[in-house]
Order: structure tokens, then C-alpha cells, then sequence
């Protein structure tokens, strides 16, 4: 449980920040809240698929 709150508290902060730098720091480039949303979307999507999938033996393989 630790691992999946500091991944997220890791992943959705990213996502924002990268949001943030391409409103501000890009001229061809803009934010949006709902890039950020999907990114976070994205993040708890990941921690599901790896959780129910993690057990599987390709997973295994791929993950060594």
C-alpha cells in the first residue's frame, strides 16, 4: 500500500507539473486540466493493471 500511495504521490504531481510547463515555459505548446486528468487517470489505471495482472506468467517474464 505504501508503494501505490508513492507512486501516485509521485505520478499526478508530475503530470501537473508538465501541464504547468507547457502553459507557461512553451510557446507552441498549451495546459490543460484535461491532459492533467488523464495523466492521472492514466497513473491509477497502471497501479489497477499491474495489481491484477501481476501474478500472470508473461507479466513474470517481462518483469524478471
Amino acid at each position: 500500500k505504501k508503494s501505490v500511495f508513492i507512486s501516485l504521490a509521485l505520478a499526478i504531481p508530475y503530470g501537473g507539473l508538465l501541464e504547468l510547463m507547457q502553459q507557461y515555459f512553451y510557446t507552441d505548446r498549451h495546459g490543460s486540466w484535461l491532459d492533467f486528468l488523464a495523466n492521472a487517470t492514466g497513473a491509477v489505471s497502471g497501479i489497477w493493471v499491474y495489481k491484477k495482472y501481476k501474478h500472470h506468467p508473461m507479466v513474470k517474464k517481462i518483469l524478471g
